[in-house]
């Protein structure tokens, strides 16, 4: 059988849950099936410091020129009017249409995906994916003509691309409000991690909180500080943050001299990090299915959620974890504080948290999953 020739797009490789699902995926597949080729969109490339790519996957980096703007207005724009990507990413459409692919596959943000559509104009036989890991249209997050607005953008950035949603949170959303495109299809494989890679082997008696995520505001940093800062305990031990910052410093000032407080920036031992944590923390705005969040859970660690639909599916209240309102300040605090005096009550939700986190993931084999999403399509 001839091989089928498949092409990856991603934003960066950064330090991230998406960086390292694409390139686990990339190592994984069948050299004997496919030819694989790698778009970075940027040089940011740091977890290739922890996860190499193999020497089989093809690799090119281009310096695109990402906007800034995040109007609705901006979103209709690059939806409907393609002659400013057809300008900003002609040497990325040249180059990839060179190589005549069978699949491209995108894991970028929905605005790169007419980069996709300008492709499969110079190459009407390439099947377009596109790997939906977030909620675009939240509920509480937009005003109902925003909503519309939205509707309308996203519909046309999913136009001829087949969907693979990492959530029923997220694919709920696509097909509630009729995102995707209705002649295309659209599944569901949930993030997964390999269980047996992770087992705690210490227990901790001082407190250790940890979150794990890109340092910007839509991953609540900013609430989980100022409720952290908040908390006069002497006994709340220390709070771990890791993660890349892109907030040019902007958050990490707000925890200016508190010691208590640890910002690792991006590291490799994550696992040291997890299997020395007592209890996770998870402030974010707004997700998908977050291999982080699926982590803290194997390492039987409970986790303070903020009360999005994305987490709170994965994340039972006093179950395997905590629930608090979404950038509330004070209830936050009060969840930490919970969890700081009642110990015992936490090990408990960890416990559980480990036993959910299973059934997860026993239930997804990412390879099996495209193996047969690429053939069939």
């Amino acid at each position: 059988m001839q091989k089928l020739r498949i092409g990856f797009v991603v934003n960066n490789l950064i330090v991230g849950g998406v960086s390292k699902v694409l390139i686990s995926l990339c190592n994984s597949l069948d050299i004997n099936k496919y030819d694989i080729y790698i778009f970075i969109l940027s040089n940011d490339t740091q977890m290739e410091k922890y996860i190499q790519l193999n020497s089989n996957v093809n690799r090119y980096i281009f310096n695109y020129s990402f906007k800034n703007s995040y109007t609705s207005i901006s979103y209709l724009k690059s939806a409907f009017l393609k002659s400013d990507t057809k300008i900003r990413a002609k040497k990325i459409i040249e180059g990839i249409t060179k190589l005549n692919l069978d699949v491209l596959h995108f894991h970028t943000l929905p605005r790169q995906l007419p980069i996709g559509q300008l492709i499969l104009k110079k190459n009407p036989k390439i099947k377009l994916i596109f790997t939906d890991h977030s909620v675009r249209i939240s509920a509480i997050e937009y005003k109902t003509h925003q909503k519309f607005l939205l509707k309308i953008a996203y519909s046309r950035f999913y136009k001829n691309f087949n969907i693979i949603a990492v959530s029923k949170k997220v694919y709920n959303s696509i097909t509630q409000n009729n995102l995707n495109d209705a002649s295309k299809k659209i599944k569901i494989l949930e993030n997964s991690i390999s269980i047996s890679d992770y087992n705690r082997t210490k227990k901790i008696d001082t407190n250790s909180f940890i979150y794990i995520s890109r340092i910007t505001d839509q991953k609540g940093h900013r609430t989980l500080i100022n409720a952290w800062k908040s908390i006069k305990n002497k006994e709340k031990g220390t709070l771990y943050i890791i993660g890349p910052d892109e907030s040019n410093g902007a958050i990490i000032q707000l925890a200016k001299n508190d010691k208590t407080i640890v910002f690792t920036g991006s590291i490799s031992n994550i696992k040291d990090y997890l299997n020395n944590s007592t209890v996770g923390i998870f402030p974010s705005q707004k997700e998908g299915l977050p291999l982080s969040l699926l982590e803290k859970m194997a390492y039987s660690i409970p986790v303070i959620v903020s009360d999005i639909p994305e987490l709170t599916s994965i994340i039972s209240d006093q179950v395997e974890g905590l629930h608090f309102k979404l950038d509330n300040t004070k209830d936050l605090k009060s969840k930490i504080e919970y969890a700081i005096n009642n110990k015992n009550g936490m090990i408990r939700l960890g416990m559980n948290a480990r036993k959910r986190v299973e059934e997860i993931c026993s239930i997804n084999d990412p390879i099996a999953f495209h193996d047969n999403f690429y053939l069939n399509l």
